[in-house]
């Protein structure tokens, strides 16, 4: 029997919006969102009672934000809708973006509600999440053990937004290379988490998924494919298996049975697990590129020398003292609506100026072209040191050659998949095009010590670079 919309009970153009199974695991986006406005909730699903996922949460928090903007972009509803925007957006791949619309409402939160409040914090902590993303790994850790401080101190230790930045400044931590401290935070969230709520909660699981991950990286890949086991069958039977961290939790656990020698199950579980990912995600999606590109690990490279200390960037030492980092940028939107009140218009949501147009003499508009022609050597995201020119793609759809590579230099699978996305947006998307880094664009990517080494030492025996 085909699946059908569980509104409409019509077949094609359907998706699995959330962690619904069976006859109500499938919806149409647009019978979705008249329901959700029917019931003024854009983020919970009624039945499961899980949050949204994927592309349809990011057009339900497209739409709650328009509804919400129309009270006034600093309004109580329009700021936790933009909020829940930005979060949607990070969680769907575009993390700019996210931080365009985070530096918006951060220092808003801190004018109105203080540095304390727990909003205030959680924006925070969603755009140190945005800015790893976009590899910004020093102001990404800087902006979250301020913020966890906070937290600690004002809030307490076994606060639910406390253990939430405790895992991800472990995340960010492994992704930095710094495994030891990543396992010591993971192994207090899990141990929290379990406690307040229950072993199979998604809360729970996303922990235990989180510090396997740690267990593996320090070595320990038998106690890491034995939580990794539990996580995933706990996982299936409370989310399903088209959910996106179930899908994640079996990846990881894949990556680990490669790791201890790949069997003729895990090369069918490979396939099955691509397969999967390409009917959830699409083929060509980052994640389903990471499973396609999954291989056996090349011979252990010798231990890297201890890395030098380097100086913060001055975003970084803003973000450590408290002070709002950086502000948004903006720039005509041609082809989209014009707005309505054109040069007068007074909003400065990020997200306004993305969905209607505005004249070039605009302030803002023209406040930011006079500062990309001052300083056109700066990056409207703060970092510490700008990535050289963006090379031109030399074919389409190549994004996994970078992934390969990375893989085959001997970096771990999810700091390979993490410098994926900065590599990608900056241009380096292709072998040929990664092939023309140089020292000075290394320097902006954030990469750990070890995988730096490894990076260079590839590229200088590829011959000759120019720069840096």
């Amino acid at each position: 029997m085909a699946a059908t919309c569980r509104f409409c009970f019509e077949e094609e153009n359907l998706i699995a919006a959330c962690a619904c199974r069976g006859s109500s695991g499938y919806v149409h986006q647009a019978c979705l969102l008249e329901w959700c406005e029917s019931k003024g909730d854009f983020k919970t699903c009624d039945l499961c009672h899980q949050r949204f996922i994927g592309p349809a949460a990011l057009a339900l928090a497209r739409h709650s934000f328009r509804l919400a903007d129309r009270l006034g972009e600093e309004h109580p509803e329009a700021l936790s809708a933009t909020y829940d925007l930005a979060q949607a957006l990070l969680e769907n791949n575009r993390a700019q973006e996210a931080t365009e619309l985070l530096r918006f409402l951060l220092p808003i939160y801190e004018r109105k509600k203080g540095q304390q409040h727990l909003n205030t914090l959680a924006v925070r902590s969603l755009l140190a999440l945005a800015l790893g993303k976009l590899g910004q790994r020093e102001e990404a850790v800087c902006l979250q053990r301020e913020t966890l401080a906070r937290l600690r101190r004002w809030h307490g230790e076994d606060h639910a937004h406390t253990v939430t930045e405790m895992n991800n400044l472990a995340n960010e931590y492994s992704a930095s290379g710094k495994d030891a401290e990543a396992l010591e935070l993971l192994q207090k969230v899990l141990e929290v988490r379990t406690r307040s709520t229950r072993s199979d909660h998604p809360s729970a699981l996303q922990a235990a998924n989180g510090l396997a991950g740690a267990l593996s990286r320090v070595g320990k890949h038998e106690e890491a494919l034995k939580l990794l086991k539990r996580t995933c069958q706990s996982s299936l039977r409370v989310l399903g298996e088209d959910h996106p961290f179930s899908l994640t939790v079996r990846t990881n656990l894949l990556v680990i049975h490669f790791q201890l020698g790949p069997s003729a199950d895990a090369i069918q579980e490979q396939k099955d697990l691509l397969d999967l990912h390409k009917r959830v995600f699409g083929q060509e999606d980052p994640r389903t590129l990471k499973v396609a590109a999954l291989s056996p690990p090349p011979a252990a490279a010798p231990a890297a020398a201890a890395p030098s200390a380097r100086a913060s960037s001055s975003a970084a030492q803003d973000a450590a003292s408290g002070t709002s980092p950086g502000a948004p940028c903006y720039s005509r939107a041609l082809g989209k609506p014009a707005c309505a009140f054109g040069v007068s218009c007074y909003r400065k949501n990020p997200t306004h100026f993305i969905e209607e147009d505005h004249p070039a003499d605009h302030p803002l508009i023209r406040g930011a072209a006079d500062a990309a022609t001052a300083a056109p050597e700066e990056s409207c995201l703060s970092g510490s040191h700008p990535p050289g020119p963006k090379r031109k793609r030399t074919r389409e759809n190549e994004y996994d050659e970078v992934l390969a590579l990375l893989l085959e230099l001997g970096v771990p699978l999810e700091r390979s998949s993490r410098y994926l996305e900065a590599f990608v947006l900056q241009g380096f998307d292709c072998r040929a095009a990664f092939q023309t880094l140089t020292e000075s664009d290394l320097d902006s990517f954030g990469l750990a010590p070890e995988d730096r080494r490894r990076v260079s030492e590839h590229l200088a025996s590829s011959g000759p670079r120019t720069g840096g």
